[in-house]
């Protein structure tokens, strides 16, 4: 099937949102790309009309699924080696993981996949931008933007909101200007997430890959007591110019605003100390043998031995360890294949 070449799209991720859900996501914010907003409503109406009988569905079947084994949260400051560390994690034979076709259109998934998937397919681009990592409907995706597309708090607005980065942080990211009707949706948001994922992989862990949740802990501890966290670091000098590349090809597939460069920029540096105050203060929360911390250079050195250390963290059997280490070696030689050796981020 023929597909997309460039990161630039007629519509944007809120397609995959419950139409509601799409004025309630973009009302008050300033909207210059008014035809690609206009195309995203569009569709994001047709999508909610089309998709609801098995929806329905799908929400009586993921219904208490999420509390069948505590999740394992991936966390760091974007950039910073999380998708290399994902993919890794999913090799686990009980992995539940958001998929990219579950994060675009976490509606839909797993019950209305069989026609909406080919459909969408042309639209998705071979490769991210700025990094060229590979992307497919079925790779292990982070869930910031399913979440923002089941109810309407989502630190990923910033990625259609440019200019709006800094107004964003404590609401959408912190979770700390809103009421208990909204903090009770997100919430409600992922574990229906959570539960979705292990219905349509058939696995009880779940494996999450979103940066936004290194700001969340003590909430995460709250919801999931029994979780486990592993944090990743890489130097500052490198992820901030390396997120601002990231995000700046991003904003020109999908943003709904123009944006400042300069002011993007500064914003991306406050985000990282405020990442820096947060997670020195609330790793202390978590319980004792439940935090691995890594450094990305540590990772890059020997994928295969990490990844021994990540599965045993996990307390895998011998049999489990066996079989995620066969999937590691068939992934990193798919890698160096498609990717000539170059690291996920």
């Amino acid at each position: 099937m023929v597909r997309n070449k460039r990161f630039r799209f007629p519509v944007n991720t809120l397609c995959g949102s419950g139409f509601r859900n799409f004025l309630k996501a973009t009302r008050g914010h300033r909207i210059d790309r008014k035809g690609m907003y206009l195309l995203t409503g569009v569709s994001s109406f047709f999508l909610s009309v089309l998709g609801r009988p098995m929806e329905l569905r799908d929400l009586r079947r993921t219904r208490g699924l999420a509390s069948a084994s505590p999740p394992v949260f991936i966390i760091g400051f974007w950039r910073s080696g999380t998708t290399l560390l994902h993919n890794l994690l999913c090799c686990h034979p009980d992995a539940a993981y958001v998929s990219t076709f579950q994060s675009i259109f976490p509606h839909h998934s797993p019950g209305n996949e069989w026609w909406l998937r080919p459909l969408v397919t042309p639209l998705l681009p071979r490769k991210r931008p700025a990094d060229g990592v590979s992307l497919d409907f079925d790779l292990p995706q982070e869930e910031e933007i399913a979440l923002g597309n089941l109810q309407a708090l989502s630190f990923y607005y910033f990625m259609y909101f440019p200019d709006e980065i800094r107004d964003l942080i404590p609401r959408h990211l912190l979770l700390q200007e809103v009421s208990p009707q909204e903090l009770s949706a997100w919430q409600c948001a992922y574990e229906r997430l959570i539960g979705a994922t292990q219905l349509r992989t058939g696995r009880t862990t779940f494996i999450s890959k979103n940066p936004p949740n290194a700001f969340r802990i003590p909430l995460l501890l709250e919801m999931f007591p029994g979780a486990r966290f592993i944090s990743i670091f890489r130097n500052r000098e490198e992820v901030i110019p390396s997120f601002h590349r990231f995000v700046t090809e991003v904003f020109r597939g999908i943003s709904l605003q123009r944006w400042d460069d300069g002011k993007v920029l500064h914003d991306l540096e406050e985000l990282y100390h405020l990442y820096q105050k947060k997670y020195e203060h609330d790793r202390k929360l978590i319980p004792a043998g439940r935090l691995l911390e890594l450094q990305y250079e540590e990772l890059l050195e020997d994928k295969r031995d990490v990844s021994r250390r990540l599965f045993r963290f996990l307390e895998s059997t011998p049999e489990e360890e066996a079989q995620a280490m066969r999937c590691v070696s068939s992934f990193l030689g798919k890698m160096d294949e498609f990717h000539g050796g170059s690291d996920q981020k």
